[in-house]
């Protein structure tokens, strides 16, 4: 559905994007890990002239973050966000 799916048939270009930066957090074992790549692929693709940032951590899966937000992985992550909101 183009409504929830930016690379659906039908959804607005990705090209038209109107933020220069963005950052896509990718777990590991989450099962939406791919559907991320393929969203920051389809960036890349498209002509936007942003920057992609990607941040992954190993071994976790779906809202790992939100089980365990002392964890390693998930502070490392709230470190990344962090900074890129804050650049």
């Amino acid at each position: 559905d183009p409504w929830i799916n930016p690379l659906a048939d039908g959804a607005p270009g990705l090209e038209g994007l109107a933020c220069g930066r963005v950052l896509v957090c990718l777990a590991e074992k989450d099962v939406i890990r791919d559907r991320g790549r393929a969203y920051c692929e389809g960036l890349k693709a498209s002509g936007w002239a942003g920057e992609v940032e990607v941040v992954e951590v190993a071994g976790h899966g779906h809202c790992f973050h939100l089980m365990d937000f002392n964890g390693d992985e998930a502070v490392r992550q709230d470190d990344a966000i962090a900074e890129f909101v804050n650049r």
